[in-house]
């Protein structure tokens, strides 16, 4: 059931503000040009009468039907709040118009997507952020210098309208060229981020227990083509220990699944700090099609590598990382904290208090209650402690150490980083994104590739890669990690599309 929309607290104002008028403007001489004239023209007056005679007029019934009037209403006064004044409207196609607006809470894209058919009524209306347009249209900077400039303003600006709280690194041949922080790791007790923050990592430790497989394997104690059933003789999976190998897991293409669902959110996940301890929400998974067939990201899989890491160098995963990956790098800002243990300098992941409430809310939920502003700690919401799979936590400057480290092959050899770093499966359908052994390869407009990895998690992003020369041995390293969701790829596209060619 949908919470009440921010448009609760706005409407008794707004219902009490006079008529304001706006700047239109032009729209394009396309179908979905004129359908988000009608929309805003309604939109922008702030009266519920009028906005809920537009939509039964504009909107197309299958729409209506899974969002009422009211309800579209609702989101509508939240849109007319966050627009200060309308900046221009682009129509890619004509069934899709993309208006940018300017208002109190930062720039904004508003899409309005038609139906292909007559009466070619609305049948989507989407919000995204935009960059105001000093930072849209930017190409690659012909020096280091150039591109820290507009990061440092684009990272200031992100701050200020409360898209971005976290940190941003970028090195070259492992030199610090960037470093800038913002927002609070601890809005409880007012504590900024800094460049040595821990944050979450979120699936990013994935790129480190691949490391560990290929370590492992370097030392002769397993194999690519070994199963599952190898190394996990007790595994209840069968289907699983017979017909899955650790290649398999490593790229997402062993069909074992995920073990994110209501179970999870079941079990008593206070005590669940091993991977064992989670196995039983995915040693009921079969194979879900042919081994190495198609890739289906699976979180079940890279849980399975970590026990393996265990049974192979008869150590638990942590122990592992630590003695083998992140202790002889000197990487003292990162590790797998509990989340019951007082641990200083760590992040806390934030989610909009609307959007936490609607991740937990139920049938019996009250639809009217009132909107709730701010944020909420995602405390409840993720495991007590991170594993194989991911949630461990690091710091850009730590992350900036283990590019380095592997980058000059101190961390697994020079066969292993090249079947780390090969496009092992396409990841998506734009031909530009590849999976390896941990890594994804994204490439880049000008021939480079990234090679890394990301982690999502409510209240949690990072992006994490090292971006090889063309030429020669040099290298651009990116981490940015944050306490927001979505809040950290705008900041490393931003760098992506920046970074200078070498």
């Amino acid at each position: 059931m949908r919470r009440a929309s921010p448009a609760v607290v706005f409407s008794s104002l707004l219902a009490a503000m006079p008529a304001i008028a706006f700047a239109q403007p032009e729209y394009p001489d396309t179908i979905a040009g004129e359908r988000a004239e009608a929309y805003f023209e309604a939109v922008l007056t702030g009266e519920r009468e009028a906005i809920e005679a537009m939509l039964l007029e504009q909107v197309a019934a299958p729409l209506l039907e899974f969002m009422p009037v009211g309800e579209q209403a609702d989101l509508s006064l939240d849109i007319r709040a966050l627009i200060g004044a309308l900046d221009s409207v682009v129509s890619p196609n004509p069934n899709l118009a993309l208006v940018l607006a300017d208002g109190p809470e930062g720039w904004y894209r508003f899409s309005v997507r038609v139906h292909h058919e007559e009466p070619h009524k609305i049948i989507g209306i989407g919000i995204n952020p935009a960059d105001p347009p000093e930072f849209r249209g930017l190409e690659r900077r012909g020096s280091d210098g150039e591109m820290t400039a507009i990061l440092d303003d684009y990272v200031i600006y992100l701050a200020d309208v409360d898209r971005f709280s976290g940190a941003v690194l970028v090195a070259r041949d492992g030199e610090v060229i960037f470093e800038r922080a913002a927002g609070e790791a601890s809005k409880r007790w007012g504590i900024e981020n800094t460049p040595a923050t821990r944050f979450s990592l979120g699936s990013a430790n994935k790129l480190m227990t691949a490391m560990a497989i290929m370590q492992l394997r370097e030392r002769g104690l397993l194999g690519l083509d070994d199963l599952v059933g190898d190394h996990l003789s007790d595994y209840p999976g069968e289907d699983v220990k017979t017909r899955v190998t650790i290649h398999h897991l490593l790229t997402h293409t062993g069909g074992t699944g995920d073990h994110f669902g209501p179970e999870y959110h079941e079990i008593n996940r206070l005590n669940a700090r091993y991977p064992s301890e989670i196995q039983s929400l995915f040693e009921g998974n079969g194979v879900a099609y042919e081994p190495d067939s198609e890739l289906k990201y699976s979180n079940a899989g890279y849980y399975l590598l970590g026990m393996i890491v265990e049974a192979a160098s008869g150590m638990n995963y942590y122990d592992y990382c630590r003695e083998f990956i992140t202790g002889p790098l000197g990487m003292a800002d990162t590790d797998f904290f509990d989340a019951d243990m007082p641990v200083p300098n760590v992040a806390e992941g934030y989610i909009p208090t609307d959007d936490y409430l609607r991740m937990l809310e139920d049938e019996n939920e009250d639809p009217n209650a009132p909107f709730e502003s701010g944020y909420r700690s995602n405390v409840f919401v993720r495991a007590i402690k991170g594993a194989s799979v991911g949630g461990g936590y690091s710091s850009v400057r730590d992350l900036s150490t283990l590019a380095d480290a592997w980058m000059n092959r101190e961390v697994v050899g020079d066969e292993s980083f090249e079947l780390m770093t090969t496009h092992h499966m396409p990841w998506g359908g734009s031909g530009k994104m590849h999976y390896g052994y941990g890594v994804m390869a994204q490439s880049l407009p000008d021939g480079r590739e990234c090679f890394g990895h990301g982690g999502d998690f409510p209240g949690v992003q990072t992006r994490f890669c090292v971006v090889p020369d063309l030429e020669g041995d040099g290298y651009y390293t990116i981490a940015v990690q944050t306490n927001y969701a979505q809040a950290a790829m705008p900041v490393y596209a931003m760098v992506q599309r920046l970074l200078p060619t070498r």
